[in-house]
């Protein structure tokens, strides 16, 4: 994430988080890693950021929508397992994307203040793959 640092009449700083805990904040910024308090950068920060993220290799649209079937659904299926910690039943279909899946892709979106509709789409893949420890991407991490 790309956070947009306000340094009045100096310009604007552009600064890449690259870890965090409760208190503190590591970024990253002419070429090194700092960390601050976070109470040092919310002055500067008015809430202006950038999120970098790509679709996983095997979702092939940003939408993966109910009567869905193939990899990607399956994909969903598993992101989805691992997040909640349940067992995928050994008779469904995997890669459909069925009833059950839509009520479990619901119960994911409400939990996250999501509009839930039940669609997978850029926000709820982006809310997947920041939870799932399957997902393989970008994490922030504690501050050590």
């Amino acid at each position: 994430m790309i956070l947009t640092l306000n340094r009045g009449l100096v310009g604007d700083l552009h600064v890449t988080i690259v870890g965090m805990d409760d208190e503190s904040i590591a970024l990253r910024f002419d070429g090194e890693v700092q960390r601050f308090f976070k109470s040092e950068i919310e002055p500067y920060w008015l809430g202006e950021f950038r999120y970098i993220w790509r679709l996983p290799e095997l979702v092939r649209d940003a939408m993966i929508a109910p009567g869905n079937r193939g990899a990607d659904v399956l994909w969903l299926r598993r992101q989805l397992s691992a997040i909640a910690g349940y067992e995928m039943g050994a008779d469904i279909d995997l890669a459909d994307f069925d009833q059950p899946l839509v009520q479990l892709v619901m119960l994911f979106q409400e939990s996250n203040h999501l509009d839930a509709d039940g669609y997978v789409g850029e926000q709820t893949l982006q809310h997947i793959m920041s939870q799932s420890p399957l997902a393989g991407g970008p994490r922030l991490g504690r501050v050590d």
